[in-house]
This record gives structure tokens, C-alpha cells and sequence, in this order.
């Protein structure tokens, strides 16, 4: 476990490079790198929980799970206000295109699983297993409900001014956010769902934040037209 460990920091920063001056850190080469990186990461979390394998050494990876969950969020919110700003009419048409996007490899593992199950009980499969929605919820991963859910907030919100729209998914995060934390689910469920609200405000605000990153002088403000 301590090589899978070694393994996955070596890959983090292979080839990583200092760039001085500000380069938009949610570009389009910046996000697949991250996204590469933070996949490997909670699966070796996964790996380290104690229903696994249990392992110290991926204990820091089973705890940090939650803040590289953060990441694929931010850079979900800013990838949408990035391109309800500079794609005409996107905010009309993404919501369908987006939910296929992940509800259909999620549902084409769900199948998976059923037909697996049906090869290891001895045939006994269910033919409506394919068909219980409630079974698909059930035993797909939580972040693909929450996902979908953040993604119609979005759309529902973001139809209207802009400005008003984002305090709108904000005030509508929090609250979900407390909800949560209320009615004592699980930590996943809504640890990491605010930083969906940070990754559309850095959009909205990359401008004066890169100048304050660079003390003065914008190279180029990324998520503005």
C-alpha cells in the first residue's frame, strides 16, 4: 500500500512546471490534469477504507477525499459560468445534455452489476432489477445525485439575471448544506458541495483576484467577455 501511495505523489507532480505570473489555474489543460490526478486519489481512498483494506498508509487519502471531491466541483461550477458566458444561449440547452452525460455511464454500471450478480447467483437474475429505479439510486454513488441535483439548481436559478441567479445557488447550497447536516447524513453527501458555489464565483471574480494574485496587471481575464 505504501508503493500505491508513492506511486500516486510521483504521478501527481510528474512533470509539473512553475509558471510565473498568472495562467488561469481552471484552464482547459490545468482541469483534465487535475481531474486525472484527483480520480486516482479517491480511488485509492476507496481502497484505504476499512471495508478494503484498512490501510494506514492510504489513511490520508481516505480522509482527504472529501477536499479533492471539492475540486471536481469548483471546476464543475466554473466550467458552467464559464460557458454561460461565452456560449450563446448554453443556458438553455446544457441541463438534458449534461444529466445524459452522467446518468448513462452511471446506469450502464448499475447494468453491469446486475448482470455480474446474475452470473454469480446461479442464474438468478431478475429481469426488472434492469427497470427498479429505486435499486439504481440506491446503489449508485452518491455524487451522481448530487451532481445532477446542483446541476438543475443551476439551470433553474441561472435563467434568471446573473448576479441574482448566483446568490440564488448560493443561498440554496447553504441551506441544503445545513439541512444535511441537521438530519445527520453522511459527510459526503454535502461536505464538499459549497466549493460548487466557490469554483462559479472564481469564474465571476477571476479578474480582480488574478490582480491580486499578481499585484497589478492582468495577462487576461478568462471567464469574462
Amino acid at each position: 500500500m505504501a508503493i500505491i501511495l508513492i506511486a500516486w505523489l510521483m504521478l501527481a507532480f510528474y512533470r509539473v512546471k512553475y509558471i510565473k505570473g498568472y495562467k488561469a489555474p481552471f484552464s482547459m489543460e490545468n482541469a483534465l490534469a487535475l481531474r486525472g490526478i484527483c480520480s486516482i486519489e479517491i480511488l485509492i481512498g476507496h481502497l484505504g477504507l476499512p471495508n478494503a483494506t484498512g490501510s494506514l498508509y492510504l489513511y490520508p487519502n481516505r480522509k482527504a477525499g472529501i477536499l479533492f471531491v471539492g475540486i471536481f466541483l469548483a471546476l464543475s461550477g466554473y466550467g458552467l459560468m464559464y460557458s454561460t458566458i461565452h456560449k450563446e444561449g448554453y443556458i438553455n440547452k446544457f441541463l438534458f445534455r449534461r444529466i445524459l452525460k452522467v446518468l448513462i455511464p452511471a446506469y450502464s454500471i448499475y447494468a453491469i452489476g446486475i448482470i455480474i450478480k446474475f452470473c454469480l447467483n446461479d442464474f438468478s437474475l431478475n429481469i426488472y432489477d434492469f427497470f427498479n429505479w429505486r435499486m439504481f439510486f440506491e446503489s449508485t454513488n452518491w455524487y451522481v445525485w448530487e451532481i445532477i441535483l446542483l446541476y438543475i439548481l443551476y439551470h433553474i436559478f441561472m435563467k434568471s439575471r446573473k448576479q441574482i441567479g448566483i446568490y440564488g445557488i448560493a443561498v440554496s447550497v447553504i441551506t441544503l448544506t445545513i439541512i444535511a447536516y441537521i438530519v445527520c447524513w453522511d459527510n459526503p453527501w454535502y461536505g464538499s458541495m459549497l466549493c460548487f458555489v466557490v469554483g462559479i464565483l472564481f469564474c465571476m471574480k477571476e479578474s480582480e483576484l488574478s490582480s491580486i494574485i499578481e499585484g497589478g496587471g492582468v495577462e487576461k481575464n478568462y471567464c469574462s467577455k
